[in-house]
C-alpha cells in the first residue's frame, strides 16, 4: 500500500553492493506460497541461486504457473486489492485506538510495533 515504492537499486551505486528482495505474498494475495524474487548483481544473484539450489529441489510447477499468471494481472486488480488492505487498516486503526494501544499509524503494516496498554492483561 506504499504509493511510492523505492527500490534500493534505485540509489546510486546500490546495483554493485545490494540485492533487493520481495515477495508475492502480499502483493498477489500468495500469502505461504513463498514466492519471491530477488535482483541485483549478476554475481551476488547466482551466489544466491547457488546457495538455494542445494537447499531444495525446486517449487511445484502448478505454483510456478499461478505465479506467472498473477504477475499479468493489470493496475486495477492491484487497486481493488490496495483498497481492501487500506479498509483493513482504518478497521485495525479504530480497534487499536479505542483499545488505547500505542502505535504507528504510518507503519502499521502487521501489529509487531504495537504497544498494548498496562490496563490491558495478556
Amino acid at each position: 500500500m506504499n504509493e511510492a515504492p523505492l527500490s534500493i537499486l534505485s540509489i546510486e551505486g546500490a546495483g554493485d553492493v545490494a540485492l533487493e528482495l520481495n515477495s508475492l505474498s502480499k502483493s498477489h494475495n500468495m500469502a505461504g506460497w513463498r514466492i519471491g524474487w530477488v535482483a541485483g548483481n549478476k554475481n551476488y544473484v547466482d551466489a544466491v541461486l547457488r546457495v538455494k539450489s542445494n537447499m531444495d529441489s525446486g517449487m511445484f510447477l502448478g505454483l510456478q504457473q499461478a505465479a506467472v499468471e498473477s504477475l499479468k494481472n493489470g493496475s486495477d486488480w492491484f487497486t481493488q486489492l490496495n483498497d481492501i488492505y487500506k479498509n483493513r487498516k482504518v478497521a485495525a486503526i479504530q480497534i487499536l485506538e479505542r483499545l488505547g494501544c500505542t502505535f504507528s499509524k504510518i507503519n502499521l503494516v502487521c501489529l509487531s510495533g504495537l504497544k498494548r496498554p498496562i490496563r490491558l492483561k495478556m
